[in-house]
């Protein structure tokens, strides 16, 4: 049975692709009133292959050891993993029968508290939720060598896309962030303290999988300057594209300097309806003429490569969006460019089909896009295999046979109609590089609404999503990616409608099957079916080389095969493990997800046994050909025969432990629920209020809370609107609020003479009650 063999290879081996991905059909999930949308996101994260894998064979790197309180955070990772393991039939339980993820429906309230219950919500906005909150719970800082190595890549790949030299982006931003919320507060309790240094970068198998990042540029065209910088993502929100702007426009698709048009969608609200607000579907008007002759329209069909044209194009910055250039100090016209900075291994596409333009409605156009590469085999692009019914007699609707006319090449970073770059660059110092290759490939083609063409059709089977041509030149490895999962939107509102999902399971090595999972209904579906769905979010997976793939399998066999010789000599992590086995670029061999920096067991936060469970012993001769092909600019790690608790950490560990018992104790005594005549109210954002709870009160998470982070409740120094008692803001008295800034700093004071934001304003130094109590 294939949970009994993963469950065995988990306690001392390798566990093999195979025994994950079974090729079994998913499980259902019991539609617990107007739950589709958590149903259908579920599934499409279930089957991601490199996610579910790591769910699947690192668990003692994400539970929680026996015994130890458990919170919100470990909650979310195990009702998540759970439902993982339950979704892709590997747990004990009965496969046949559809899930209840009752445990995961209250994680999910509370991530999203304004989410009601029984009520419809928005899938992505739940998908972008689950992603953060496992990230929040699984992050971890890199150790030394990774930041090493990660700074010098970064410097490199900055230096080859912008010509110029890479400056901690973190370490600015930060204290742009402080400066801002120095204006912000009118007055801080402890002005005299210096800022924190910024935090440590972190990293997670979120990140690792899910994260990408895009390098903007924008060009003055007042004083040619370029400003480059560069932004994470775990999700591409893509605007639709509009087919009838291309039929009014026929020759605007040609114009290179140009972008696709798109359909105009409220940015704000991330293309979704604002309120929620219902309205009837709007058909397309169809005249006679076209409904008997769709060919001779000239609207071109719309694919995903059309949105993503239009989301890579050269941007221009104009009017209300005029550029607010530093040099100048002024705003001017600009123009804005993308560019993939680094492919991320998963890819989530999310289609803004939600949209408000006077009246609120859904754009149900369908948009096409492909399925899969390699993964099919070769006879299933021959169009002698693929069948297809020929039409009825006197049929109104002739099979159309024309191939969809080619998209525009991808612009340079600035169009042709911009000032010459003689102008731009002076002649005394060296031009700078495009974001984009010249010899980027030309866009795939993009097949027909409904794939009745056959030679369409069996395009998008075999073509997978090519990114390559909107990757920044830096970026030198394959960006080809292959379809894992659809979520779909029935209905014309997003308050209501219907969500369902379509699913590969894989079946190593054979070929995948797609089933359509609506709630609790699975059923097994073609894959031309999957090419006809209303999309609305789009999970591919980034294609493994074949000679990658090959030697990651030798690598598992020989390691499994040394392990029953009883030839296992060093250590290695499985979450490395994991990367290596399900993506193409798994990064220097490391143990950081495993040790702390003095190579050791941090045995304040697991245990040996745990750390132990958490790692595959190798023979001597894989350790040295896996770190020898993998080495990148960090030192090479170092090998672990044994691991061994850490005395540095344990001493720190207790330090930590006695402060935190100390800081209770304080807090109790000071701590009240009302004030005394003549004293104030110290509100404290009920985010970082929570984090310190956890920290310090319920020990379920490790990282402290930072400085307190009131200026999440002002802008420009004044309260945000619709925030909530108790759900936004809480009030403590000047006694704790002092101890919070001994220990941990931050602010800006919010005084108020009673609990309530709104209410009238205090400063704290001219209360008689402050010089009473400053001192503690």
């Amino acid at each position: 049975m294939a949970a009994a063999s993963a469950a065995d290879a988990s306690a001392d081996g390798v566990i093999p692709l195979e025994a994950v991905f079974t090729g079994h059909p998913p499980r259902g999930l019991v539609n617990m009133g107007n739950s589709c949308y958590l149903n259908a996101a579920l599934q499409a994260l279930a089957h991601c292959p490199a996610l579910s894998y790591y769910f699947c064979s690192c668990e003692p790197l994400y539970s929680l050891p026996p015994g130890h309180a458990h919170g919100d955070s470990a909650e979310l990772i195990g009702a998540f993993s759970q439902l993982v393991l339950q979704l892709r039939g590997l747990s004990a339980a009965d496969a046949s029968s559809a899930l209840k993820p009752f445990r995961l429906m209250k994680c999910a309230r509370v991530l999203l508290p304004h989410f009601e219950l029984h009520a419809q919500q928005d899938a992505q906005e739940l998908l972008r939720a689950l992603l953060d909150g496992i990230h929040e719970a699984l992050k971890r800082p890199l150790s030394d060598d990774e930041l090493y190595d990660y700074r010098e890549r970064l410097s490199a790949q900055w230096r080859e896309c912008t010509g110029l030299e890479w400056r901690d982006e973190a370490q600015a931003a930060y204290e742009a962030q402080l400066e801002a919320k120095a204006k912000e507060a009118k007055t801080l309790a402890h002005p005299h303290r210096p800022p924190p240094p910024p935090p440590r970068p972190t990293t997670s198998p979120i990140a690792q999988l899910f994260e990408g990042q895009l390098l903007s540029a924008v060009k003055c065209l007042n004083c040619e300057r370029i400003s480059y910088t560069r932004d994470s993502f775990l999700d591409l929100s893509l605007s639709m594209p509009s087919p009838r702007k291309q039929r009014r426009d026929p020759g605007r698709a040609g114009d290179p300097s140009r972008p696709t048009p798109v359909t105009s969608v409220d940015e704000e609200n991330g293309g979704r309806l604002p309120g929620g607000r219902q309205t009837k579907e709007r058909k397309p008007r169809l005249g006679f003429w076209r409904l008997l002759h769709p060919a001779k329209t000239n609207e071109r069909p719309v694919g995903i490569t059309d949105a993503l044209s239009a989301f890579f194009g050269v941007e221009e910055l104009t009017g209300d969006e005029k550029y607010n250039c530093e040099h100048c100090d002024a705003r001017h016209n600009g123009q804005k460019h993308l560019a993939i900075f680094k492919p991320p291994n998963v890819l989530a596409i999310h289609l803004k089909r939600f949209r408000f333009a006077g009246t609120a409605r859904k754009a149900s156009d369908h948009v096409s896009f492909p399925l899969t590469g390699d993964r099919l085999r070769p006879t299933h692009c021959t169009l002698s295999i693929l069948s297809f019914p020929a039409p009825p007699p006197h049929t109104p609707f002739p099979p159309t046979t024309h191939a969809p006319p080619p998209l525009p090449p991808l612009p340079l970073l600035f169009p042709s109609s911009s000032p010459p770059l003689p102008l731009l660059f002076p002649s005394s110092s060296p031009p700078l590089p495009l974001l984009f290759p010249s010899s980027s490939p030309p866009l795939p083609l993009s097949p027909p609404p409904l794939c009745r063409s056959p030679r369409a059709l069996a395009f998008s089977l075999c073509a997978g999503l090519n990114l390559k041509p909107y990757c920044a030149k830096s970026v030198e490895s394959s960006a080809e990616y292959d379809l894992c999962a659809v979520v779909t939107h029935h209905g014309a509102a997003l308050s209501s409608g219907h969500y369902t999902a379509y699913v590969c399971s894989h079946a190593e090595p054979k070929e995948p099957k797609w089933y359509h999972v609506d709630d609790s209904r699975v059923q097994e579906v073609p894959a031309e079916r999957v090419l006809h769905t209303e999309a609305y979010m789009l999970f591919y997976t980034r294609r493994m080389h074949a000679g990658h793939k090959a030697f990651a399998a030798r690598t598992a066999m020989t390691i499994n095969r040394s392990l029953a010789e009883g030839r296992g000599e060093l250590l290695l992590s499985r979450g490395w493990l994991a990367r290596f086995l399900t993506t193409d670029e798994p990064g220097a061999v490391a143990h950081s997800d495993v040790l702390c920096a003095h190579a050791a067991v941090d045995v304040g936060r697991t245990s040996l046994e745990r750390a132990a469970l958490a790692c595959v012993r190798v023979p001597r001769g894989t350790w040295d050909e896996l770190v020898g092909k993998y080495l990148q600019a960090a030192p090479e790690a170092a090998a672990v025969p044994q691991l061994q608790s850490c005395a540095v950490c344990l001493e720190l560990h207790q330090q930590e432990m006695a402060a935190l018992q100390e800081e209770r104790d304080e807090i109790s005594s000071l701590d009240s629920t009302e004030i005394q005549p003549g004293e104030l109210w110290y509100l404290l954002d009920a985010e970082w209020l929570k984090h310190w709870r956890e920290y310090c009160w319920d020990s379920t998470r490790v990282d402290p809370p930072g400085p307190v982070s009131n200026w999440r409740l002002l802008r420009d120094g004044r309260p945000r609107p619709n925030q909530m008692r108790a759900r936004d803001y809480r009030g403590v008295n000047q006694r704790v609020w002092a101890v919070f800034m001994r220990r941990y700093g931050g602010g800006p004071a919010i005084c108020r003479k009673e609990l309530n934001l709104y209410a009238q304003a205090v400063e704290p130094s001219q209360h008689p009650a402050h010089d009473r109590n400053t001192e503690l």
